[in-house]
């Protein structure tokens, strides 16, 4: 009884620029929270929280990667709410540019004893650059923060730190080595 729904809308003004917009939901089951941060027991005769068969995680859910990336303790998956909004600018050839926000938060109810948790999870912003500057190499850079919330504090088991940095730079090399052109020949 899980499901997932996904919606995004993108806008090309021009061949140099573009947004987008994007809510993608997965259902969640309910489970309590004990006082220490560990998930209390509740029995389910049917999963209800949605799970990804196959990793694809920060292609869709944000670049820190910690939606789906691994199950919480017992199997249980509060669901995730993610709702962005981004835009992607080549200003020179070769160069291209992306900038995102994500809203995040779970699907279900949660609660510690008797009291609620919030359902937001977090605020992520992601800044990624492009640059290729041969036809068989590309440097790239990107810089992620995310400001998380005393809920995703809690269901991830973080410490009070809830503001992350993560930046990565790559050089990709990808030469063609050999080339083939196959041709239909007619009797």
């Amino acid at each position: 009884d899980a499901y997932m729904g996904s919606a995004k809308v993108t806008v090309t003004p021009s061949e140099v620029y573009n947004l987008y917009a994007g809510y993608d939901y997965m259902s969640g089951e309910q489970f309590p929270i004990a006082i220490n941060g560990g998930l209390g027991i509740i029995f389910h005769d049917k999963a209800r929280g949605f799970s990804t068969l196959f990793g694809s995680h920060h292609e869709f859910y944000g670049a820190m990667d910690f939606f789906y990336l691994d199950s919480y303790v017992h199997n249980f998956s509060p669901g995730l709410q993610n709702l962005y909004v981004g835009g992607n600018v080549s200003p020179i050839t070769g160069l291209k540019i992306n900038a995102a926000y994500h809203f995040y938060a779970i699907a279900a109810d949660l609660q510690i004893h008797t009291e609620k948790l919030n359902k937001a999870l977090g605020h992520e912003m992601e800044l990624n650059v492009g640059y290729t500057f041969e036809k068989f190499a590309t440097v790239s850079a990107g810089y992620t923060f995310m400001r998380g919330t005393e809920t995703m504090q809690t269901l991830q088991n973080l410490t009070d730190n809830r503001r992350l940095h993560w930046g990565w730079v790559m050089l990709s090399v990808k030469p063609t080595l050999f080339s083939t052109l196959w041709q239909d020949k007619k009797r």
